[in-house]
């Protein structure tokens, strides 16, 4: 069966971690490349400036957002309360609890039968 795109590339990127050289060498390829694209300010003309400040402002406005979003839940969320047991041992105790318990009445009530059915033979 053919491998899809992600597939590959998580081979390639597996392959490319256990060889340090390799690896080494396409994070400067990278490097290289990120250092070759970006712009600074000083070379930027008066508009590509206003257009960058203008992404920076948006990027800016929906990271605060997000940060406030994340603040509110945080603030609104009631405090966790601490487990002194885990839930499987509380839950297994009161199944073991309930399970006894209805053992006892189930005894209670064959000796009642018992004790009944005597009744009527004597």
């Amino acid at each position: 069966m053919a491998l899809t795109p992600a597939e590959k590339q998580r081979r390639y990127r597996l392959k490319l971690k256990l060889n340090p050289e390799k690896e080494a060498e396409a994070k400067k390829k990278h490097l290289k490349r990120y250092q070759s694209r970006k712009k600074l300010v000083k070379d930027m003309t008066e508009r590509e400036h206003r257009a960058a400040k203008r992404k920076w402002k948006i990027a800016n406005k929906k990271r605060r957002e997000r940060q406030s979003s994340v603040q509110q839940i945080m603030m609104n969320t009631p405090p966790s309360l601490p487990r002194t047991e885990p839930a499987r041992t509380r839950d297994r105790r009161r199944v073991r609890r309930d399970r006894s318990a209805l053992y006892r009445k189930n005894l209670k009530l064959k000796e009642e039968l018992r004790l009944g059915c005597r009744q009527w033979v004597d």
